[in-house]
């Protein structure tokens, strides 16, 4: 088992200190299976097109330069893995499922031209595969697969500029609240020469 926490002073937007707790266990169930579990926390990196835009953007209908909706929120992220993994000599195959979940999620509004937004909860559920093989003393075959959907908790509203709120589920979402922009299936294939 073990654990940790530290103390984190965010000053890109709250400037305030917050209190970031992990833990896990891993326990080896034989000399091959071992099972594995990682609660952990902390802060998504700015979005770097956000940090680089010095607060203002460029409005595509109008032709203007304005100021962002500058939101007040960091995104914060609890992720959950639970992992099992069979190894023998020098070949493995790790099973993972994975639960992110993300306080203030950020995006840049798409349907009313808003700028960027605090989308509000959001999360993503997967499970993942990744095998290393050694066909020969000095190669071996790798490979990995991932599977996963993000959601928002709730679709964001905007006010247009005749004052009516919108639903924000434009470019951003379908009707089930997917995020439709995160990758669902992502694998690679390929082999180490050691």
């Amino acid at each position: 088992m073990f654990g940790g926490i530290r103390t984190d002073y965010n000053d890109w937007r709250e400037r305030r200190t917050v209190v970031l707790p992990r833990a896990g266990i891993i326990h080896s169930l034989s000399n091959s299976v071992t099972l594995k579990y990682v609660f952990n926390t902390g802060y998504l990196r700015p979005n770097a097109a956000y940090s680089k835009s010095n607060d203002k953007f460029y409005r595509a209908p109008s032709k203007t330069i304005e100021n962002v909706n500058v939101v007040d929120r960091s995104e914060r992220v609890r992720a959950h893995d639970l992992q099992l993994t069979f190894a023998r000599n020098r070949n493995y195959l790790v099973g993972t499922v994975f639960r992110m979940e993300i306080d203030d999620f950020i995006s840049w509004e798409t349907k009313l031209d808003l700028g960027y937004r605090d989308m509000g909860k959001a999360y993503s559920n997967g499970v993942e595969m990744e095998a290393r093989y050694f066909v020969a003393d000095n190669l071996a075959l790798t490979g990995n697969y991932s599977y996963a959907r993000a959601h928002l908790r709730t679709i964001p509203t905007g006010v247009d500029i005749n004052g009516v709120t919108q639903s924000l589920d434009g470019a951003l979402t379908n009707t089930n609240r997917e995020w439709l922009n995160y990758p669902a299936h992502t694998w690679n294939a390929g082999f180490d020469f050691i």
